[in-house]
């Protein structure tokens, strides 16, 4: 045994079977060997050892161990039969950047030997900047489930900033404590009892907890990986990044925790949820039976009730207290959200699988099936598009498709929403014969005119610019590049999809995570400016009606009362005879009113009459997007 004592000091020792040994060391085939024990006491110092395989330091409280390396294999191996052997560190006092690496190797006939390494972090015991990994050597059986560096902190004991690397594990027992750890493709064990702080995973990293007691406060997770918290159980603090999970089981809890865009939290039957907070575009996979203790904050994203399942649109009631109350197959479930919510985002209905989903925010712009998508074969319909297709866009450039976006509403639940209502561009309503034929699209999908993305709805004239009709269900497309561009669509410039915080509203937003596992969120950069209101679009809106067979023109007026609004209305081939209109608050029909009284508009030559609706009880000119359809037509405009 070689033993360092008060007041020693070694430095760039390296332990092996020339030095006194401890015993033997065991192989599967009866074999012995030689292995070195070093003992560090009260006082004394080693610095820069090196284990070979079988040998074991010891730090003693009072001791110090720096630079301590377990990952020289060079001259080691060659037995015939499967061999295995381990090198050791116990802590008891102090020991500072350690690095430890297990191997899994050949042993030239088949077989394979496993050399361990672990650190044992004691009672009072403290370990600072240690790092783990495993190596598998030419020819190892990567099969095997094994963590042959490990890193194992007792009751009592304590580790900072440990490197949890590839197959390595972190294994905090019953009154141990981690602080700091890195896990970056491996696993962070939390017993009952067992405490980690100010975790970061990364890659393909795993954090377990199981048992009463075991917590994991501060927790950061990233792409790819996956935090799972078991009976008695608890994760407090944690975020959830783009690509990441994390799965509670029943008696499982999380509090105080972030669900970032492209990061998903699953509870199941059981589990206790406190304090979330849901983004755009992050994902909340719940059961009817998931206990909120408190109220959810739902800045974006969906949430979906597994096991609340029915077919058909769900029936559902959002309260003035953010109480949103669903019923589905005769069962009901609330949620609580806190906040300030319009309850004209929120959109509830069934998934294919008849889970009830629950989205919040602007659905994203899409085509319609059936549209005619330009590509390098010819035009082709993009619901028949996959990824890699090269598409032509409006510059005549070929650009491979990086992802696409799918989504279906039911239509009862789509005709109640005007941000789901389809608008329609008739042939040659765009001027130029464009687009060749009827294009469809979502009401928030911008076509490109005269310079701008305009959003459809803004668009719609009341004749060949309208609203269309919704059957059963409605299915929405989109495209994606590796930047936003105009694609072509029935031969008019369209834009293609932009992730604005909004890929979360389709159905396989989770796809776009497995396809490109490293791709980063940005923030949405568009091809050309976007117009949604003012005179410039009101400009361009005129000179569009020049192409459609819609003879009414009609607008509103500024007004300094909040509970009426003010318009004009001209019927062109009929400017002598008043114009009936109905009045929509967003999309939905709120009144009927005739414009017959002076206005002091004109509008392409003709004197256009004015009216005044007063606005019912609840409503003012600040609750929403107010707009007008000719009664003289089916069709809306805008």
């Amino acid at each position: 045994m070689s033993l360092v004592t008060n007041g020693g000091y070694v430095s760039g020792a390296t332990t092996s079977s020339g030095d006194v040994t401890s015993g033997p060391v065991v192989y599967s085939d009866g074999g012995t060997g030689t292995a070195v024990e070093t003992v560090v006491s009260s006082g004394g110092t080693l610095t820069s050892a090196m284990l070979r395989p079988g040998d074991m330091v010891t730090v003693e409280a009072g001791g110090a161990s720096y630079f301590t390396s377990a990952v020289d294999v060079t001259g080691w191996g060659g037995a015939s039969s499967t061999l295995f052997q381990s090198s050791q560190e116990n802590v008891y006092g102090l020991s500072t950047d350690g690095i430890f690496s297990g191997y899994i190797s050949a042993a030239g006939d088949g077989n394979y030997f496993t050399c361990s390494v672990e650190q044992d972090v004691y009672a009072g015991g403290e370990a600072y900047g240690a790092s783990f990994t495993t190596q598998y050597l030419p020819g190892a059986p990567t099969e095997l489930v094994v963590a042959p560096a490990e890193q194992v902190i007792d009751s009592g004991g304590l580790a900072r900033n440990t490197l949890v690397g590839y197959m390595a594990e972190q294994n905090i027992s019953s009154g141990g404590v981690a602080i700091g750890a890195t896990v970056s493709g491996g696993l962070q064990l939390v017993e009952p009892g067992g405490v980690a702080r100010d975790t970061t995973l990364d890659g393909l990293s795993f954090q377990q907890l199981s048992g009463a007691g075991a917590v994991a406060y501060n927790t950061t997770v990233n792409r790819d990986a996956l935090v799972e918290v078991y009976n008695g159980a608890a994760v407090v603090d944690v975020k959830v990044n783009d690509g990441a999970s994390i799965n509670v089981s029943s008696g499982g809890a999380v509090s105080d925790a972030d669900i970032g865009s492209g990061g998903v939290l699953r509870a199941g039957s059981g589990a206790t949820l406190t304090d979330i907070t849901l983004q755009n575009g992050g994902r909340l996979d719940v059961s009817k039976d998931t206990l909120f203790t408190d109220r959810l904050v739902f800045n974006g994203g969906t949430i979906d009730i597994t096991d609340l399942t029915g077919t058909g649109t769900p029936d559902y009631t959002f309260s003035g207290d953010n109480r949103l109350t669903i019923t589905q197959g005769g069962v009901s479930e609330t949620i609580l959200f806190d906040g300030v919510y319009d309850p004209t985002k929120l959109l509830v209905t069934t998934d294919t699988d008849g889970s009830t989903l629950i989205d919040y925010g602007t659905p994203a712009p899409c085509y319609c099936p059936g549209t005619l998508i330009a590509t390098a074969q010819g035009e082709t319909p993009v619901e028949a598009l996959a990824i890699g297709d090269l598409v032509r866009t409006a510059s005549s450039a070929l650009r491979p498709i990086r992802w696409i976006g799918r989504r279906a509403y039911d239509g009862v639940f789509a005709r109640g929403n005007p941000d789901l209502i389809p608008v329609t561009f008739e042939a040659g309503s765009l001027g130029n014969s464009l687009p060749t034929r009827a294009l469809t699209v979502s009401p928030l999908h911008a076509m490109f005119v005269e310079g701008y993305l305009i959003p459809a709805h803004c668009l719609v004239n009341g004749g060949s610019i309208h609203f269309d009709s919704i059957g059963e269900r409605v299915d929405y497309i989109h495209i994606e590049l590796e930047s936003h561009d105009l694609l072509l669509a029935e031969g008019a410039p369209s834009e293609s999809f932009v992730d604005d915080g909004s890929r979360g509203m389709f159905h396989n937003a989770g796809t776009f995570a497995e396809l490109y596992p490293e791709a980063e969120t940005v923030e949405a950069v568009y091809c050309a400016p976007r117009l949604e209101d003012g005179t410039v679009l009101e400009h361009i809106r005129d000179r569009l009606s020049a192409h459609t067979g819609s003879t009414v023109r009609m607008g509103l007026l500024a007004s300094d009362r909040e509970r009426q609004l003010t318009g004009w209305a001209v019927d062109l081939l009929t400017p002598s005879e008043p114009v009936a209109l109905e009045v929509l608050l967003d999309g939905r029909v709120i009144g009927m009113t005739l414009a017959d009284g002076p206005s002091g508009v004109v509008s392409n030559g003709a004197a256009a009459y004015g009216f005044t609706f007063g606005l019912p009880r609840g409503v003012t000119t600040a609750s929403g997007t107010f707009s007008l359809w000719a009664m003289s037509s089916v069709k809306a405009a805008a």
